[in-house]
């Protein structure tokens, strides 16, 4: 009736049984925690466009009314 080569594959079967169990709940943990980080996470920052001063060579917002901050700057940013 029971002999050992059944006995065998029945354990191997209720093995990988279990073992796909554990891997589903593993994928299913590392789901949720994915996208408990990606509700969390911070929004990108807001970017703004740029113009290189061409006297002294900073960078300055491109709707921005001053040349470039510094007082010693000859010139107003170069619009390309």
């Amino acid at each position: 009736m029971f002999s050992l080569p059944k006995l065998l594959v029945l354990a191997l079967i209720i093995a990988g049984v279990i073992a796909a169990f554990r891997v589903a709940g593993t994928v299913r943990r590392l789901r949720a925690d994915a996208a408990r980080r990606q509700a969390t996470a911070r929004p990108p920052a807001k970017t703004e466009e740029l113009l290189k001063c061409s006297g002294c060579g900073a960078y300055v917002p491109l709707d921005s009314p001053d040349p470039c901050g510094r007082g010693d700057c000859p010139r107003r940013p170069e619009r390309s």
